[in-house]
């Protein structure tokens, strides 16, 4: 079975299973297993495969994203010229236009897919309501409304969790979100060319100005690789526990 992988969604069986009918082999509990899911496919019929874990599938995504980012900036900061005409305070043009628009789409798609890796994982603690502030909170609401750092807040003060303590992760995971706000809920004061504040700040609230100037965006990838290692495999969060 392959361990070294993180994506396989893997579990201990709680009871022995017996061999199968055509000659499956049986398994004594507490054997780990990885599970399999079938779906019916589209001009193939019933197919199975290895479940993948959805908040292991974002992390290797973002990862490579990231690494990729880090590159290409490297690059593009490689490639420049001194413009004739300009903007006071603008002394080079970055001249790879299709390098530049592949830094920053790889730098967006793993900033953002980090974000959900994480929110992936806190999701997969919240499988029944939740008590919270006295009320039941449906676990639509708190999978999809809740913040990632609400949740692990919810879940790192909830009895029995297992959460490994992480000085400043909360504060990471709120720059994190806060990037991660930037892309996808684009406003034009964070994303326009000429900023009116440049010649002071350089467009420091510029989401262009905060990816360019990041040359450690990998960071993103080990962060969110930190929470999901943070936490053990989760017992679901239900009307009987409080945070």
């Amino acid at each position: 079975m392959p361990r070294r992988d993180r994506r396989y969604v893997v579990t201990k069986l709680a009871k022995d299973v017996p061999p199968g009918p055509q000659g499956q082999p049986g398994h004594k509990a507490g054997t780990e297993v990885v599970h399999i899911t079938a779906v019916d496919v589209e001009g193939l019929g019933g197919a199975s495969f290895a479940t993948p874990r959805p908040s292991e599938l974002l992390l290797h995504e973002a990862k490579s994203e990231l690494a990729r980012a880090v590159r290409l900036r490297s690059q593009c900061l490689r490639q420049t010229s001194r413009p004739k005409w300009t903007q006071p305070g603008i002394k080079h043009r970055l001249t790879n236009d299709q390098l530049v628009f592949d830094f920053f789409g790889a730098a967006m798609a793993g900033v953002v897919q980090a974000y959900a890796a994480v929110d992936a994982r806190l999701n997969e603690f919240f499988t029944e309501p939740v008590l919270h502030k006295g009320q039941s909170v449906p676990v639509e609401q708190v999978q999809g409304f809740w913040s990632a750092d609400r949740k692990l807040d919810y879940v790192a003060n909830s009895s029995g969790m297992g959460w490994i303590n992480d000085e400043g992760l909360g504060d990471e995971i709120d720059d994190l979100k806060e990037l991660r706000d930037m892309i996808v809920h684009i406003r034009t004061d964070l994303i326009r060319s000429r900023h009116p504040d440049f010649p002071r700040d350089g467009g420091e609230r510029l989401l262009w100005h905060r990816l360019l100037n990041d040359s450690d965006l990998e960071r993103y990838g080990r962060l969110a690789e930190r929470l999901l290692d943070g936490l053990r495999q989760p017992t679901p969060i239900g009307d009987d526990q409080s945070g």
